[in-house]
């Protein structure tokens, strides 16, 4: 019994493999292959984080997206008081989807 005690400690004391900086995702920390990693200077960040990113920004464009429509289609609604709201959303969405943003018009 005490043999696989002083067996443990001995493993216990074993200097522990380090991995290599170049395979260890800096967001997630999780160790992964180089070619499964995007690098940068003095960044890793492994595809699975990528995705996650990609997400969130897909997230964060598509509530911009409906926010922008619903305020140009207000404006236009007070401009043409004879615009119908689905009328005004559908023109706004074209507008929005043609590249105006109202925030770049300023």
């Amino acid at each position: 019994m005490i043999d696989i005690y002083s067996d443990v400690y001995k493993w216990q004391q074993m200097p522990r493999r380090e991995p290599d900086p170049k395979t260890v995702c800096n967001f997630c920390k999780q160790i992964t292959r180089e070619d499964k990693l995007i690098v940068g200077p003095g960044l890793n960040i492994c595809m699975e984080c990528v995705d996650v990113c990609n997400e969130i920004v897909a997230e964060r464009q598509t509530k911009y997206r409906k926010k922008t429509i619903e305020e140009m289609a207000r404006d236009l609604c007070v401009a043409d008081e004879t615009l119908t709201a689905d009328k005004a959303i559908t023109l706004a969405s074209s507008i929005f989807d043609a590249g105006y943003r109202k925030d770049s018009a300023q």
